[in-house]
């Protein structure tokens, strides 16, 4: 599965070092809630893959946006390279 970011809350740093986001996204996404998933993201701004772990902790529902929760390890950067259209893909 294959997620384009449209916007993005950076949401803290916490003490096992890695940063957590929330990511919104035009199109539904179909992931099952409290489950993680390997994902990878793939930023314009570079030809390499970060990686990144996803998960949905409550049902996205008519009021909010699309969105799922990402964390990844703060020495890949994300905090400062993560862009509004950049790609998540998901390892289902």
């Amino acid at each position: 599965m294959i997620i384009e970011i449209s916007d993005i809350d950076i949401l803290h740093h916490d003490k096992s070092r890695k940063n957590h986001f929330v990511v919104f996204s035009r199109e539904h996404i179909d992931l099952d809630r409290k489950v993680v998933f390997e994902a990878s993201v793939i930023l314009a701004s570079s030809d390499h893959p970060v990686s990144c772990e996803i998960y949905i902790p409550a049902p996205n529902n008519e009021i909010d946006p699309p969105h799922l929760h990402l964390r990844s390890e703060d020495a890949l950067g994300l905090r400062e390279k993560l862009k509004i259209g950049d790609l998540i893909v998901v390892e289902k």
